[in-house]
Formats: C-alpha cells, structure tokens, sequence
C-alpha cells in the first residue's frame, strides 16, 4: 500500500455488492499513453461516443486486468500484489467500475442493486445539483456532427498552422498595431459606447462571427495535430451553448486529447484565439479605412474591442476554464489542474485546519505542493472578479440581467461549494470519531478570524486622485495671430515683465505696420505741401489722413510689441504643449502656457460620493500623498507626503470635471460621459476636496501633476469597513 493511504480507507461496507462483478472493456476502447512530468497517464477512448478518460498508473493497471474472466475481488487482490503506487483502494475501484460503467464502457451485466450503486457514485445529489446549475449556465445544444465538412476542407485550413500562414499572421498582426497606435485616440473615444444599448445588437453580432472563426480554428487545428499524430481527428458535434444565457456557437474537438505530444494540443487550445486574433487584425486595418459612422466601420470596431476583451479576460486566461487553462495545464504536464488544486486545497484544510490525520492526497512532488495552492487561491480570486465585473459592466443599463448573471455565477462557483463543505461537514464519513474535535477546531478559527474582522481596529482609509494646481496662477493667451517662434523652456523661472516667455512671428503684420508708417509719412508731407501753398481745404483733407494714419501705426506697434510674450508675475513658466508646436501657426486667443507661484501649490481631489458622507462625518486625521504623474514632469521622490485641509468642504457635489486627467479618458479612475452638448462630465457624483502640502514637497510638485491621496479616518474593524462599502455600494443603486 501507498504511504498516501491510511489503511482503513482501504476497505468499503459495499464491496459486497461487486466482489464477484465480471467486468470487462467494451473491444472498441482504444488506450493511449502519455507522459506528464516523467509519470505516465493513459487515455482511454471510445470513437462513437465521443468518450475519454485520463487515468492515472493505478487506474490503467486495474483497467487493464477488466477481461470479463476475472472477478472484482480477484482483480483488486492482483492490484494489490503489484506494490506501492499501483493499487487502488475499494472505494476508488467502485467509482472508477462507475464512471466507466455510466459512460457505456463496459460489458457487464449485474443486478439492480449493485446498478444502483455504481450509479450512485456519479450522481450525488449535490453533484447533480451543481451539473444542474453549470448546464443551465452554460448549456450546449448540438445541432450537426460536422465531421465530413472539416475532413473536406482540411487540407486547405490546415494552411493556416503552417509556417506559411503564421507569417502572414505576423504580418497582418505589424499591419494592424500600425494603424492601431497612428489612431489610438479616436479608437479610445469610439471605444466607450461599446456597452451601450443601441450597440448591443452589433456586438452580439460580433460574437457570433468571432466565435464561429474561433471554433472552426480548433476545428481545423485538432485535424491538422491529430492527423500528425496518425489519428482521425473526428469532430463529433456542432451547435450552439448558451454561454450565459447567450447563444454561441461551439465545436467539440475533445478527440484532440489523444495527442501525445503537449505542445500540438496547446497549438490545438490555442488555435481558436489565434483565428479570432486574426480576424481582429483584418477589423482593425478596416475600421483605420472607413468613414466614421458607416456599418463597417461600426461592425470592425466592435469586431477588435470584443475579440480583445474576450480573448484577454476569458480565452487566453488560465485562472477560467476555457482555452487558456487546458493550454497552461498541458504546457504545466498537470492535468485535470482546477479539480486537482481544489483538491489538495481541500486536503490542506482537512489536515491543518481540521486535523483529520487520516486526509490523503496523490499530490507528492514539491512543484505540484507549489503550484496548486497558488493556481487554487488566483482562480478563486479571478473568479470573484469577473463574477462582480460583470454585474459592475451591466448594472447601469441591463440591471435585471446584471444581477441574475452575477448571482448565477456566485450561487455556481461560490454558493455550491459551500454547501457542500458545510454537509460534509455533517455528515462526512471521513469525520466519523473525530466530528466533536474537527468543529471544535473549526469553531476556533472561526474564532480567530471574527476577532480579526470584527474586533482588532486597522486604519480605515481611501485611496482617491487629484490633481495639483497653483493658488497663484495665470494663464497666457496669444494676443496677435502668427507663427510660433520661440519659447522659454516649461518649467523655467520667469521674472515679471522681463522674461520673455513666448515669440509669435507675424510677417504680415510687421509688412502691414511698415506700409501704413510710409502712409502716414506721405500724409504728413502732403498735409505740409498745402500748408505752404496756402490751401486751407487741401491741408485739412491730408491732416484728417495723417492722424488716421497714426492712429492704425500705433495700434500696429502695439500688436506688433505683443509678438513678444513677458511674464506677468514672479513663478514658474508651464507650456508642456509648445515643444511640439514650435514654428506652427497660433491664432489670437490661444491658450499658450501659465505661470505659477511654486511656494502656493494646492491639491484638488476628487472624493467619491461613496466616501464623501465621511469627509463631513468624521475627523481627517492624516491625508498623505504621493506624486503620481504629469505628462512632461516626472517626480524625483516616490515618498509620501502630508497635507493639511485647506477650507472645509463645500457640501455639494459635482459632476463637472474641475481638470480632465481625472476622467478616464486621460488615464484616470472617474468614469465618464459626454452630454448632448459635447461636455464630458463624472458619470456620478463627487465632492471637491482642497488640501495644501507640506512644504518640503514643493520642490516635487508642479501644476497638472496627478496625485493618490490617502484620507486617513481613524481605526475600524475591518469586517465593519467591508460592511460599510457594500452598504453604501447598495443604497447607491
């Protein structure tokens, strides 16, 4: 026996009812080898089904004793004469006569009652529960065994897993980040009304050309590996899964995991994203080439926001069961990784937690004791993330379907588990003698962590931006119209009326002031020839002329002066923008830069009507900040410093942005929105907060530099903070 096992978890009260069992493969079964971190594992398969299992060493070898000749007993007795590592216990020997028995397997005829209990060890009640709630879910309806159409074809799909067609995908993929970034900007603006109802219909039509290419690539790629591998490559069925609740279509390639080699498979995984990337690509050059407001041009844009967001957060990621985690677990060599990492997961917590000594586990390798802990704990983790992304993604225009996909989700990966644990708990038979000492255990760590949550004080704070300004500050406007000529450097000292910030070149101007100077001088000896000669009405006519004349030069002298830009006032001179423009035209009223006071900075934050009730509520015990960024400024400490509250806060929110670095749009946290009139404004709203820093910080700060501020309000247990979010979160609503 393994040192894994206990040895009263050898034996079961209803080995009785198989002992004499003589079961036996069905002949159509094929068996194939592979090898996973030097262990061997072995797939058994059956074509007109469409079934596959993967067995461990000792599965295989009482498997491979399943001759319809030999007895249960006696092949369990033979199991165990073979050592350590190859034997099964008789609880594992009747689960796997089950699992092979309800997949249609074997030839075996057997009474009622012993029918019913190989049954009985597939079809948990909860475990039917759980199939339940996961098929409703995410329910899959064939419609068409597909298998003759891709055969036809395989020839000319197997050309895009060639050498040939992946260079073409690397062109197209250099091809579609050129035009990506050269229209980064409109693609950002584009890009937030990609959730909105009017849209909706576009996007599922996206999803649906997207998961179409995406299907036909595993379809294409399992025939192209397995073909390799001197398999058929049967795809079995096609047809549509409702993917929470919305139809997709699907393909099932589950043959491909006879391949033996784990790099084909992982092709195979990740064929389905590498199409659909592809198709991204082609939308991205079209949506670069069309007009804006076209059907093409919406179709393809849509085509690469939803390609990459699906690609990102579910295809490629390994923490959710689809393409990325089959690839990750076959380039790992673990499989089955989610259900083996919950598992020893579960082990650990049986044996530390609950003490149940008698817990066993068939994870033995020190990478195995690494990676599955930390696998368990971030797809648990990710899950809760996606579970409230999506409700946070659809809350504010599909409430109803928000809350029932995110409860759904919950119930399926949280809620079900649970309850499980909780009649294990109860009823377990691996408790038995030992219940008493287990929840004893249990109630003690759940002790613990109640004190921890709900009684030890931790420092109750906020993270929240804001941006620095100058309480002393003005701005220069381009008072003449020209071409930008010079500048001094952004953030340069400037002295008042004698730094010159800013030199607009004007020639026409100056070509204007010299002609009406010559006017005037032509006028004024005109008006002096009459004088001389005596003609009264001459001499009036040309003196009217030449104080015209005078007047339009010195209004020209006196453009023509603004061409030269002087500080105002004593500060620092801001003109991130000008570096870029120099020698372009500037109109007259342009904004050019500003100059501040470096000794009078202040904060301007913006609270969160979630947190704004504590700032008139509670007392503001510490509010430290760090410098986080300006586009031409970068902060020369990364330290925190402290600030003090300027004036109390004014008592009304606001939705007006007081500086656009807060909205996402320029990288920051406050959503946003653009009213019919072309304002962009907070989606919600927010309250002002103006704080002054430390002075030994000012050397650090400049006007447009962004900033995380930490608002400290005293100490709270942190059970009663997480309980205050989620009841501001949900009176919000």
């Amino acid at each position: 026996m393994s040192a894994r096992r206990e040895r009263h978890s050898t034996y079961s009260d209803q080995w009785y009812q198989v002992e004499n069992l003589t079961p036996a493969l069905r002949p159509d079964v094929n068996i194939r080898r592979q090898t996973y971190w030097g262990t061997p594992w072995y797939i058994i398969s059956e074509p007109d089904n469409n079934t596959h299992f993967r067995l461990a060493r000792e599965g295989y070898f009482f498997v491979s004793l399943l001759d319809g000749k030999r007895s249960m007993q006696d092949i369990w007795e033979q199991c165990q004469d073979v050592g350590e590592g190859e034997a099964l216990t008789q609880n594992e020997a009747i689960a796997l006569l089950g699992r092979l028995h309800s997949a249609g397997l074997l030839l075996l005829e057997m009474p009622a009652d012993t029918d019913s209990l190989l049954r009985r060890q597939q079809e948990r009640r909860l475990k039917k529960l759980s199939s339940t709630l996961s098929s409703f879910l995410f329910l899959r309806i064939p419609l068409w065994a597909p298998d003759a159409f891709f055969s036809r074809f395989q020839h000319a799909g197997s050309w895009a897993f060639k050498p040939i067609g992946f260079g073409i995908w690397l062109i197209m993929l250099a091809a579609a980040v050129h035009a990506l970034v050269v229209n980064w900007g409109m693609f950002v603006a584009e890009a937030r009304y990609t959730f909105n109802p009017a849209n909706i219909g576009w996007v599922y039509l996206v999803v649906i050309i997207a998961k179409v290419v995406h299907e036909c690539g595993h379809a294409f790629a399992c025939k192209y590996f397995t073909a390799r591998d001197g398999l058929a490559g049967d795809i079995h069925s096609m047809g549509i899964m409702l993917l929470l609740f919305a139809p997709v279509p699907y393909i099932d390639v589950s043959s491909s995991v006879q391949i033996r080699s784990r790099w084909a498979r992982a092709a195979i995984g990740l064929a389905g994203v590498y199409c659909e990337l592809f198709l991204a690509f082609v939308a991205t050059l079209i949506w670069a080439n069309t007009a804006e407001g076209t059907s093409l041009h919406l179709l393809a844009r849509n085509c690469v926001i939803i390609t990459s967001v699906t690609t990102l957060l579910f295809n490629i990621n390994p923490l959710l069961r689809f393409d990325g985690y089959f690839v990750f677990s076959d380039l790992l060599s673990m499989p089955n990784l989610y259900q083996r990492s919950q598992s020893y997961v579960i082990y650990l917590f049986k044996k530390y937690v609950l003490g149940v000594n008698k817990a066993a586990t068939v994870v033995s390798r020190k990478n195995e004791k690494i990676i599955y802990p930390v696998y368990a704990v971030a797809a648990f983790i990710y899950r809760i993330i996606i579970t409230t992304s999506i409700f946070f993604v659809l809350e504010e225009n599909f409430a109803t379907l928000g809350v029932l996909l995110s409860l759904s989700l919950f119930v399926l990966w949280f809620g079900l588990p649970a309850v499980k644990g909780l009649i294990w708990l109860v009823q377990g038979q691996e408790l038995a003698g030992m219940r008493e000492r287990a929840m004893g255990r249990l109630t003690l760590v759940a002790g613990v962590l109640a004190v921890v949550l709900l009684v030890i004080p931790i420092e109750s704070a906020v993270v929240v931006e804001g941006v620095v300004e100058s309480r002393e500050q003005k701005v220069i406007f381009s008072e003449v119209d020209g071409t930008l000529a010079d500048f001094a450097p952004t953030d340069s000292q400037a002295q008042c009326e004698k730094t010159a910030v800013v030199t607009i070149s004007n020639p026409g101007l100056m070509a204007e002031l010299e002609r009406t100077e010559i006017s005037a001088a032509v006028a004024r000896a005109k008006f002096e020839h009459a004088q001389h000669q005596g003609d009264a009405n001459a001499a009036g006519m040309y003196l009217l002329e030449w104080r015209g004349n005078l007047r339009q030069v010195d209004i020209l002298r006196h453009q023509a002066a603004r061409q030269v830009i002087h500080a105002p006032m004593n500060g620092v001179w801001v003109a991130p923008e000008l570096s870029r423009r120099h020698g372009k035209w500037v109109d007259k009223g342009e904004m050019l830069g500003s100059i501040y006071a470096p000794d009078k900075l202040r904060l301007r934050v913006a609270v969160d009507q979630f947190d704004a009730a504590r700032i008139f509520a509670e007392p503001l015990e510490l509010a430290e900040f760090c410098i986080s960024r300006r586009t031409d400024v970068r902060s020369t400490s990364g330290a925190f410093f402290t600030s003090t509250l300027e004036s109390p806060p004014v008592p009304a929110g606001r939705r007006q942005l007081f500086h656009p670095a807060l909205g996402m749009q320029a990288g920051g946290e406050m959503p946003t929105e653009q009213r019919s009139d072309g304002q962009i404004v907070a989606t919600r709203h927010f309250f002002e907060l103006r704080l002054v820093p430390e002075s030994t910080a000012m050397a650090d700060l400049a006007p447009g530099q962004k900033v995380l501020v930490r608002l400290v309000f005293g100490s709270q247990p942190m059970g009663l903070q997480w309980a205050r979010r989620l009841h501001q979160f949900f009176s919000s609503r």
